[in-house]
C-alpha cells in the first residue's frame, strides 16, 4: 500500500465488494407437493388416489397418521398444501396433537403452507377455529362433497399467495440492488441484504465476517438477531473450521469450536462469501454469512432456505458488476501511481506540486458538495494535472530567469502533452479537462486554447485555482513561496478575470476549515510536546468548523464588493470530509511535527530561525507543512 503526500491512498490489493455463491439446493420440484394427515389408512390411500387422478400425477402426494409426524415432514420439506383431519385419537400417539393444534403450530412457526381442514358432520364450531387459525377452507367427512373444486381452488389460492409474495419482495430485491450499484451506499445494501436474510429466514442471529483479499485479518463484521456472535475473536473465527465452497451446516463440534465458553446453538447454516474463481484458480473464500437458530432449530426448513436463495441470487450478478468495477478502478489507481512516480523521478519539485494541488483540489470539491467518489476523482486530477511535464526539459521547468519565446511555448505545451498520454486510457478520460484545462483563464486568453475557462467543466476550474495557490505558496528557484495571506489576496484580485469567483469563494471557505482543523491539532501537539494522533481533536471538529468566517481569516481585499464576506459565510463546509482529508495526511504533518521537535532541541526558538531549522533537517522539506506548524507556533497563545 502506497500513501502519496497528499494522503490519496493506493491499495494493490483493493478489490472491493464481495460476491456470493447461489445456495446449492438442488433443482425446483415442478411438481405439486401436497401432504395428507389423517389417522385413518383408507382415507389417506382414497385422497391419495383422488389427487393423483386430479392433477393427471403431475403431484407429489406425502401421507401422515398423525399430526406430529406431518408437523415434522413440514418442518423438513417444502409443501405447497396440507390437508389434515381434526381427530388423530387412532395415530397411537399419547395424548396425540389434533388438527387445531397443528394448524396453531403452522401459524407460529410462519410455514408457508395452504391448509385444508377435515372434520366429521356436525363439527362447525372445530371447522370456524380451523378457518380463524388459517385454514383456506374445510370438508366434512366421510362424503368430503367437493373436494375437486376445494383442492383446486386451493392449489391456485396457494400459487396467487406465492406470486404476491413474489410481487412484494420485488421492491425490496430492487431497493438492494441499486444500494449495491451505488459505491457511497453498497455498505449499507449490504447491511440490508443481512437485515433480509435475517427477516427472511426467522433466525435468532445472523452474521457476517468479511476480509478483503491478501487481508488475513477481518475487515468488517456485522450481525443482526438476538443472540451474540461467536465467541472467538474475529481472526480466530476466520479459522475455526473450512467453511468449503458450498452453502452447509456446520457439525456439532464445529459449533462448539466457534462458540468454546458458551452453550453453542442448535443449528448453524455457513454460506461462503467468495471472490470469483481466476482463469487458473480457485474461488478464494473472503468470509462467510451465519444463520443460526439456538433451540428453535425447526425454523431452519426448507422453504426458509428458499427464501434466502431468492434474495441473494439477483443481488450476485449487481456484486459481481461491482467487483469488476473495482477491478478497473484499481488498475485506474495503479496507473495513476505510475504516472505521478514518473513525474517524481523527473522532477521532485513537480511532484510535490501535484500532491499538494490534489489536497486542495479535494477540499474546494468537498466545499462543493460533491459525492466522495467525485472527491476522489478530483484528487486524481490533481495528482496529473501536470503529468506533461514530464516530456518537458527539466532545465527549463526550474529555469531561475524569463523564459525566451520557444522556451515558453514548448513549457506551455505540457497540457496538451498530458492530455495525449492519458487519452488512450479510458479510466482517465473524466479527468482530461483538468489536465488540458488548469491554464485557460475564466475570460480567455490562457493556454493551450486560449479559451474561457467559464465553458470548461468545474473539475478543469477548481483545478486551475489549487494549482495556482499552490504555485504561489512554493519555493520556486527565482523566488521564495508567498505567504497564505498574500496568495489569497492574488486569488481575490484575479476572481472574474483569471479564476472562477464562485470557486475562489468556495475554496477560501473550504481552506480555511482545513487550516483551523490542521492548526487546531498542531495547538495539542505543541501543548503536549510530542506528536499526537488527529484522532485528538475528532471530537471538536464540528464546532471548529461551524464557526463563522471572519474578514481577516478570509483575507478580502479592503475594495472587496459588500456581501462578500456574507457569501463566504454561506457556503456549506462538510467539516467531517474536511477532518478525513487531515486525517489521511497525518504521516506527512507527523514527519514536520519530528522536525519542529528536533530544531527546538537545537535552540531554535524564534519563528525565522525554527523554520530555516526545520528546512536544514531534511533534503526534501515539505515547505506548506512547516508553514502551518509556524502559524500554530505564533498562535499558541
Amino acid at each position: 500500500m502506497t500513501q502519496r503526500w497528499s494522503g490519496l491512498v493506493h491499495d494493490p490489493a483493493d478489490v472491493g465488494l464481495l460476491r456470493t455463491t447461489p445456495m446449492s439446493l438442488g433443482s425446483e420440484p415442478r411438481e405439486l407437493r401436497i401432504l395428507i394427515a389423517d389417522d385413518d389408512g383408507g382415507i389417506l390411500e382414497m385422497l391419495k388416489e383422488r389427487i393423483e387422478i386430479l392433477f393427471e400425477h403431475d403431484v407429489k402426494v406425502a401421507a401422515c397418521r398423525s399430526a406430529e409426524d406431518a408437523l415434522q415432514h413440514l418442518y423438513t420439506g417444502p409443501v405447497d398444501l396440507l390437508l389434515t383431519d381434526y381427530d388423530f385419537s387412532q395415530s397411537g400417539q399419547d395424548e396425540p396433537m389434533n388438527g387445531l393444534e397443528l394448524l396453531r403450530e403452522v401459524a407460529r412457526a410462519e410455514i408457508v403452507v395452504t391448509s385444508l381442514f377435515m372434520t366429521g358432520f356436525g363439527d362447525e364450531a372445530v371447522a370456524k377455529e380451523a378457518i380463524r387459525l388459517g385454514a383456506y377452507d374445510y370438508l366434512t367427512k366421510p362424503a368430503l362433497r367437493g373436494l375437486d373444486d376445494v383442492v383446486n381452488a386451493a392449489v391456485e389460492a396457494h400459487e396467487n399467495r406465492v406470486e404476491q409474495a413474489q410481487l412484494r419482495n420485488a421492491a425490496s430485491l430492487l431497493e438492494l440492488n441499486h444500494l449495491l450499484a451505488s459505491r457511497d451506499d453498497s455498505e449499507k445494501g449490504l447491511a440490508r441484504l443481512l437485515e433480509a436474510v435475517a427477516q427472511e429466514s426467522d433466525c435468532d442471529l445472523c452474521w457476517a465476517i468479511l476480509r478483503q483479499p491478501g487481508d488475513k485479518r477481518p475487515s468488517l463484521r456485522l450481525s443482526l438477531g438476538r443472540e451474540d456472535g461467536p465467541g472467538l475473536p474475529l481472526s480466530d473465527a476466520l479459522t475455526a473450521f473450512d467453511p468449503g465452497l458450498q452453502v452447509r451446516e456446520l457439525t456439532a463440534s464445529e459449533r462448539s469450536a466457534l462458540y468454546p465458553d458458551q452453550p453453542p446453538p442448535g443449528r448453524i447454516l455457513i454460506h461462503p462469501l467468495l471472490l470469483p474463481a481466476p482463469s487458473h484458480g480457485s474461488p478464494e473464500i473472503m468470509g462467510y454469512l451465519a444463520i443460526v437458530y439456538g433451540d428453535r432449530t425447526h425454523r431452519l426448513h426448507p422453504g426458509r432456505q428458499r427464501a434466502v436463495q431468492l434474495l441473494v441470487q439477483p443481488c450476485e450478478s449487481v456484486l459481481r458488476q461491482r467487483f469488476l468495477h473495482y477491478r478497473s478502478e484499481r488498475a485506474s489507481r495503479q496507473t495513476i501511481e505510475v504516472l505521478v512516480r514518473a513525474l517524481e523521478l523527473h522532477d521532485e519539485y513537480t511532484a510535490g506540486h501535484s500532491d499538494w494541488v490534489s489536497v486542495y483540489s479535494r477540499l474546494v470539491s468537498i466545499g462543493m458538495g460533491w459525492s466522495p467518489r467525485q472527491v476522489e476523482r478530483a484528487g486524481h486530477a490533481g495528482l496529473l494535472h501536470d503529468i506533461g511535464k514530464v516530456r518537458l526539459d527539466n532545465s527549463m521547468i526550474n529555469h531561475a530567469g524569463p523564459l525566451s519565446p520557444e522556451q515558453r511555448a514548448h513549457f506551455e505545451s505540457h497540457p496538451v502533452v498530458g492530455m495525449e498520454m492519458l487519452q488512450p486510457l479510458e479510466a482517465m478520460a473524466d479527468l482530461l479537462p483538468a489536465v488540458y484545462g488548469h491554464h485557460e483563464r475564466f475570460e480567455g486568453g490562457g493556454y493551450p486554447l486560449g479559451q474561457p475557462s467559464s465553458e470548461l467543466s468545474d473539475l478543469a476550474r477548481l483545478t486551475c485555482i489549487a494549482d495556482a495557490y499552490d504555485a504561489m505558496t512554493s519555493h520556486r528557484a527565482y523566488r521564495r513561496a508567498l505567504s497564505h495571506q498574500r496568495a489569497l489576496a492574488e486569488l481575490w484580485r484575479w476572481s472574474g478575470r483569471q479564476f472562477d469567483p464562485d470557486l475562489v469563494i468556495v475554496f477560501v471557505a473550504s481552506l480555511a476549515r482545513f487550516r483551523r482543523l490542521a492548526v487546531g491539532w498542531l495547538h495539542e501537539v505543541m501543548q503536549k510536546g510530542e506528536h499526537l494522533p488527529v484522532q485528538c481533536i475528532a471530537a471538536r471538529v464540528a464546532p471548529i468548523c461551524a464557526q463563522p468566517l471572519d474578514g481577516g481569516e478570509a483575507h478580502l481585499l479592503p475594495d472587496a464588493p459588500s456581501g462578500l464576506l456574507a457569501r463566504l459565510q454561506q457556503v456549506p463546509i462538510d467539516g467531517t470530509a474536511v477532518f478525513q482529508v487531515l486525517t489521511s495526511m497525518e504521516p506527512a504533518f507527523r514527519a514536520g511535527v519530528e522536525r519542529f521537535f528536533q530544531a527546538q532541541a537545537q535552540g531554535a526558538q524564534a519563528p525565522e530561525a525554527l523554520e530555516l531549522a526545520m528546512e536544514q533537517l531534511t533534503d526534501r522539506p515539505d515547505h506548506r507543512i512547516t508553514r502551518l506548524i509556524m502559524t500554530a507556533w505564533e498562535q499558541r497563545h
